[in-house]
């Protein structure tokens, strides 16, 4: 199995992405399992980018792809899980996502002439796959809670699950 913690949607250098796509397209590789659980925002545009190349590794593998969610994937993390869901064999394990599929984004910032303070407030919204999603996370196949006892051990429920079953 190949795992890789993808922290921030952002676009990688071009090399960086380059050796990413060779080790997905590695047949020595039967699954690959994609950490998504501290990806909490990033660069709406380089989902474009980056979805359809995960998409494509995910069809690439019998066993599909294996993605880890939980209570810190947010914004452009949250949208690539619902593409990686709608658009390939992706079995989410792990816990709710902290996001959801559509999200408001670009905020822009105003400045409150009465306090001085400086806010930001979205001003457009972002589609992970439908606009009319209802959904304000999306559940995991696979649930693995992560408890306040398992975290102070170290221990991880989700990878606990993931890597026996990984080829």
């Amino acid at each position: 199995s190949l795992y890789v913690q993808y922290n921030r949607v952002d676009r990688l250098p071009a090399d960086l992405t380059a050796d990413l796509e060779t080790a997905m397209a590695d047949p020595a590789v039967a699954r690959i399992v994609l950490d998504l659980r501290h990806n909490f925002s990033g660069e709406l545009s380089a989902l474009d980018d980056m979805s359809p190349r995960l998409v494509k590794a995910a069809a690439a593998h019998g066993g599909g792809m294996i993605a880890i969610s939980g209570r810190n994937t947010f914004s452009a993390g949250s949208l690539l899980v619902a593409r990686l869901k709608a658009q390939s064999n992706t079995t989410l394990v792990g816990e709710p996502m902290g996001g959801c599929p559509t999200v408001y984004s670009d905020p822009e910032t105003v400045d409150l002439p009465w306090s001085g303070l400086s806010i930001n407030i979205a001003s457009d919204t972002a589609v992970g796959v439908d606009p009319d999603d209802p959904r304000l996370t999306i559940d995991p196949d696979v649930a693995a809670e992560l408890s306040q006892q398992e975290w102070t051990d170290g221990e991880d429920p989700a990878l606990a699950l993931v890597l026996p079953v990984a080829p």
